[in-house]
């Protein structure tokens, strides 16, 4: 599994319910593609024990890829900026600023 992470702020005034159903859209239009497994949103939870060296951002996405392959054709696709996905990927991206991203991939 190839998974794309995802650390970011949500924009003053941007809420995280319209962040979640925008990102959903966009992910859902992804595996019908055929271009994406699985996708997760998270919000960071503070804690004394885990937080020695915590990020400075408050949420994250996961999108799993079945493989480096398949990220590779998805990028690909959302890089293109066509109709209809440019308008879902800016959707997203429209509320989210301090964003930081990596490719990881499971170690088998």
């Amino acid at each position: 599994m190839v998974t794309m992470h995802g650390l970011f702020d949500l924009k003053m005034g941007r809420s995280d319910v319209q962040f979640k159903q925008d990102f959903d859209n966009f992910c859902t239009h992804l595996k019908q593609q055929d271009l994406l497994v699985t996708w997760r949103y998270m919000v960071r939870v503070p804690d004394q024990v885990y937080d020695a060296r915590p990020p400075l951002v408050q949420f994250y996405v996961a999108m799993d890829f079945a493989d480096l392959e398949q990220s590779e054709k998805c990028k690909k696709y959302v890089m293109a900026d066509t109709d209809p996905v440019n308008v879902l990927h800016r959707a997203v991206n429209s509320k989210v600023e301090n964003t930081q991203f990596f490719l990881s991939e499971d170690v088998e």
